[in-house]
């Protein structure tokens, strides 16, 4: 059967508006920040008990690095023996720098990004907990 080049629909303009629509559709800070963020969270004495009020069955031992979901704030509460416990919030607050890069791509990406929480961060990112004795 003899083979015949039939050219492609659209050509070389087809291919690039398919590129650039799947990369508008991922969303800028989705694909550089993910729907979680680590948080570092240390302990003075060391290994005390970690836990979040979003995690609940969860426990974590200090130092460790805890990936939150970036669009919901959190308690931390962190407890050891002998110990006071100590009660700590982390927040999540828009991301200017998410927004703005989903912004260059025509505010397209948000429509992916502001669902996943993807245009959010947490601050602190990092808690250092000094525990009082009791």
């Amino acid at each position: 059967m003899p083979r015949t080049n039939i050219p492609l629909q659209g050509g070389k303009f087809f291919y690039l508006a398919a590129i650039l629509f799947l990369q508008i559709s991922q969303g800028c800070a989705g694909t550089l920040n993910g729907p979680s963020q680590n948080v570092k969270i240390n302990s003075n004495p060391g290994y005390a008990r970690i836990t979040v009020d979003t995690l609940p069955g969860k426990s974590f031992v200090a130092p460790a690095t805890i990936p939150l979901d970036r669009s919901k704030n959190h308690i931390i509460t962190v407890e050891t023996p002998g110990h006071e416990k100590i009660r700590t919030r982390i927040t999540s607050r828009t991301d200017s720098k998410a927004v703005a890069l989903d912004c260059l791509w025509l505010c397209i990406p948000l429509l992916v990004d502001v669902p996943k929480g993807a245009t959010k961060e947490l601050s602190p990112e990092m808690i250092h907990v000094r525990l009082p004795k009791k």
